[in-house]
């Protein structure tokens, strides 16, 4: 009777297992209710309902309820709404104004949704069919649908608006809208999609882009490359052909050179700018042949009547330059005119070179020697210790200043003996060449050219052929192309 008893009051197994499983379904059923997707009406309530849950404090077409939009910008676009509900019935067709409303949220994963665009897109139409704008027998509502976080928007349209608010017209407004989107202007961005909707309405079209600043930044970026590349490609050329008439200008001079040490040296282009002279003028240099500029001699009354008239003649070929008239030598006929100009000392130049330097200085920019004579001043070409007077002359450059003495470059480069007066011509015309291309001649090329013990060629030197632009260009896209070929180090060594 015991045993029977105490049998009885013991719970049986099978209550037990009725318990746990009932839990376990109200437990599933639980979590299966908060796991459901929220519908949209149970996410937002409509603005013009509950106000308070969409962020507003009076009836409104805007449901922020995350403040995106600040207050005073709400207020602002709430009021023209309004104004779009009230004044727009002519414009939908059937005689009922357009009702357009704003929604923002932050995330669709609060309202247990997908965060993509389909979502967004099915969570909108939700929101239109549960708030319905518009009219039952006249379908003029839009919905404006903004995920922030989620970066996703929609705008969903009744079935007249659609007739006027078209998906080509609704793209290009999100489009539009996409700048101040991504500059986290929301302000910016819903006030540009109202305006946008109310242009769309009343006129049948978008309204007419103005240039911002996001719209030409693109085209300033991409025109500053292009510029870029068109300014580097010219730059290159550039350099190329004055590299190549520099190394041209090196060459004449290099000729010059070897004729001076072969004794038949004769002045072929001018010392300052480096033009050729026709070869009518190609004459022999006064050291090898002084009869060509015979000085005149002043102690004899006809010396004294030459004197004067070249003196004569000199200021009259000056006052002309001055009055912008062209004196000319005579010429052979067919040869290309050149006015050219031969000083006293023998030495020639274009007259346009000479008469700017001699305005500088009344001398010779080579030998120094005085442009004019005085009396009892004779200048004799085969005397290599005439030198003239001791004033100087500048030759600036942006980049380089060179002043000239009175033998200044015999002094300076003791090197091209040998040569006479030649090497005074040489050692000018290199110092000119480094004054007009300091980019390829240095400082260090004309000493070391004008070393007694330089034989070598100037335009071969490798300190001017590196300066090439196209050398740099070639040289400069080289390098990282070698690989090891698999060898072994079974052979030798050393160690220390």
């Amino acid at each position: 009777q015991k045993k029977k008893q105490t049998r009885m009051e013991r719970p049986s197994t099978k209550v037990h297992y009725y318990n746990a499983t009932l839990v376990f379904i109200l437990l599933s059923t639980l979590l299966f209710t908060i796991s459901l997707p929220l519908s949209a009406g149970a996410a937002l309530s409509s603005p013009l309902e509950f106000p308070e849950n969409c962020g507003r404090q009076n009836p409104s077409l805007i449901c922020d309820p995350f403040h995106f939009l600040s207050t005073p910008k709400a207020d602002e676009i709430d009021a023209r709404l309004f104004n779009i509900s009230e004044t727009t019935a002519e414009f939908s067709g059937c005689n009922k104004p357009f009702q357009v409303t704003i929604a923002l949220i932050s995330s669709l994963a609060q309202f247990n949704r997908y965060t993509s665009l389909a979502s967004a897109t099915k969570f909108a139409r939700e929101l239109h069919d549960t708030w319905k704008p518009g009219f039952s027998d006249c379908q003029t509502g839009v919905v404006v649908f903004l995920t922030v976080n989620d970066r996703h928007m929609y705008i969903s349209t009744g079935r007249d608006a659609k007739n006027v608010i078209t998906d080509d017209i609704a793209q290009e407004i999100i489009d539009r809208m996409k700048p101040s989107l991504k500059r986290q202007d929301y302000d910016g961005a819903i006030q540009r999609c109202v305006d946008e909707i109310d242009s769309v309405i009343r006129s049948g079209s978008l309204q007419t882009l103005g240039w911002t600043w996001d719209d030409i930044l693109p085209f300033l970026i991409v025109g500053g490359v292009a510029i870029f590349i068109v300014w580097g490609a010219w730059d290159t050329i550039k350099r190329k052909k004055e590299w190549e008439q520099c190394r041209r200008e090196l060459q004449k001079i290099e000729d010059e050179k070897g004729r001076m040490l072969s004794k038949k040296f004769t002045q072929k282009h001018c010392p300052i700018c480096l033009t050729d002279f026709p070869a009518s003028e190609q004459v022999s240099s006064p050291e090898s042949n002084p009869s060509i500029h015979p000085p005149p001699d002043s102690s004899s009354p006809k010396g004294k009547e030459k004197v004067n008239e070249e003196e004569e003649e000199i200021k009259e070929e000056e006052q002309n330059l001055i009055k912008g008239e062209e004196v000319q030598e005579s010429k052979e006929e067919g040869e290309d005119s050149k006015s050219i100009r031969v000083l006293r000392c023998g030495h020639k130049f274009c007259r346009e070179c000479i008469a700017e330097w001699l305005k500088k200085a009344d001398q010779c920019p080579v030998c120094r020697t005085p442009s004019t004579s005085t009396p009892g001043d004779h200048f004799d070409p085969t005397n290599k210790s005439n030198t003239g007077s001791s004033s100087s002359t500048s030759t600036d450059n942006a980049n380089n200043t060179n002043t000239y003495t009175a033998g200044s470059t015999r002094r300076v480069y003791g090197g091209m003996r040998g040569m006479g007066l030649g090497n005074d011509l040489l050692m000018f015309e290199l110092m000119m060449m480094r004054t007009r291309y300091p980019r390829y001649i240095t400082n260090s090329m004309v000493t070391r050219w004008g070393e007694e013990g330089f034989t070598g060629s100037m335009v071969r030197d490798t300190a001017f052929t590196v300066t090439n632009p196209a050398h740099i260009q070639k040289s400069s896209g080289k390098g990282g192309r070698v690989s090891f070929g698999g060898g072994g180090s079974r052979g030798g060594g050393g160690a220390g």
